[in-house]
């Protein structure tokens, strides 16, 4: 069977650039152009000019992907713009763009749009900067330059930060402010303390619509399978300690949490218990769903989480956190699932949590790792530089 071909074709935003594919597409139609380029067109444009996508345009651009391939040098000196073309799909998520595109696949068979299976990212990702429990709003502004700096100069392809970037009341300010001084995408997961004098249905609803305007800012749980390299792929969700391990009834710990979050505030501790173990479900739920998909096509899954997974991964200060505080500081619903899909399977996951702000290192099984990122208040610092093939 013949292999899928690619056409991939970068589009200005001021609408000349259609006037010329659609004469191109009317060349199509006279039976001018013959041959057929088998696949998908990939457009692009920028944010602006979105609504210039009308559904006429998209008919133009499917038309496009009729074009025989010997006739793809002369269109790319005709509309003057990028072009490439690629074996099969996998080979187009390492296009390099990510700069405030809009981005998707167009099948000429069906004239439809058709969303990407997996995000689709700047370039392969060799080396990532991971920092977790950055606490923002315990710094001045100078030190949250600092950090990005110190991030630029390390030359890696992107940051992953683990949660807790801020609170309710600036986690916004605290995210766009990484974007317009990194010069590298942010993949990120929201902490507890994100939501903080706040609810969680809310900020979740505006982090939703804030990463919908630029392609800089990705969070996680609405990402799915995100494609680093042909080998390595990211998934991530926020997570949440879920109150199962250790004693949480008998627990006298009482995090900030249960006074700062609506949905956490004026409960019960069977109230609270029964809360907590929700979010924990619906983050296992999360990676129950992705997790299948990431390990059929990759070789190495590395997830990003707020909370760690497994009593073996909740350090404090060198040591494993007691029954006091893992209720508080661990989500077993998540742990079981990532257990789960590793067991008896050939691929190799590296799971990066903080939350607990003390590093330590544990292997769940021989291809299950877990790293715990350390954090001070006041000190937001990189934790790691990874390092993927």
């Amino acid at each position: 069977m013949e292999k899928k071909r690619i056409l991939q074709i970068g589009i200005k935003s001021d609408g000349d650039f259609f006037d010329e594919i659609k004469a191109l597409a009317n060349q199509i139609d006279e039976g001018q152009l013959p041959g057929i380029l088998h696949g998908w067109v990939c457009f692009d444009t920028v944010a602006s000019s979105r609504e210039n996508l009308t559904p006429e345009r998209l008919r133009i651009l499917a038309k496009l992907s009729q074009i025989g391939l010997a006739r793809i040098d002369s269109l790319a000196e005709q509309l003057g713009r990028c072009y490439d073309v690629y074996d099969d799909i996998e080979a187009l998520y390492d296009w390099a763009w990510w700069k405030k595109t809009y981005m998707g696949v167009v099948s000429y068979q069906g004239m439809k749009s058709i969303a990407p299976p997996l995000k689709w990212i700047r370039k392969v990702m060799n080396k990532l900067a991971w920092a977790t429990d950055i606490h923002f709003n315990f710094v001045r502004l100078e030190k949250c330059q600092e950090f990005c700096a110190t991030v630029n100069n390390l030359g890696v392809d992107a940051l992953l930060i683990g949660g807790d970037i801020g609170e309710a009341t600036n986690i916004e300010f605290y995210l766009r402010f990484l974007a317009d001084n990194l010069q590298v995408p942010i993949y990120f997961v929201l902490g507890n303390h994100d939501y903080y004098r706040g609810s969680i249905a809310e900020v979740r609803s505006r982090i939703s619509g804030l990463c919908k305007g630029t392609n800089k800012l990705i969070w996680l749980p609405e990402a799915g399978v995100v494609r680093l390299s042909k080998e390595t792929c990211l998934v991530g969700h926020d997570g949440w300690a879920d109150g199962r391990l250790g004693d949480f009834l008998g627990s006298r710990v009482m995090l900030n949490d249960y006074n700062l979050i609506a949905e956490l505030r004026g409960l019960s501790p069977e109230e609270r218990l029964d809360r907590l173990h929700a979010l924990g479900d619906e983050a296992a739920d999360h990676f129950m769903k992705v997790l299948p998909a990431a390990l059929a096509q990759f070789n190495h899954v590395i997830v990003l989480t707020h909370a760690p997974p497994f009593r073996g991964a909740c350090w404090h200060e060198g040591a494993i956190s007691n029954d006091e505080y893992l209720p508080h500081f661990s989500c077993m619903a998540v742990g079981e699932v990532l257990r789960g899909q590793m067991m008896g399977c050939d691929a190799q996951m590296t799971v990066l949590c903080g939350h607990s702000h003390s590093r330590g290192l544990v292997r769940i099984l021989p291809n299950l790792l877990v790293m715990t990122g350390k954090a001070v208040y006041g000190e937001p610092e990189v934790n790691d530089i990874i390092e993927i093939e």
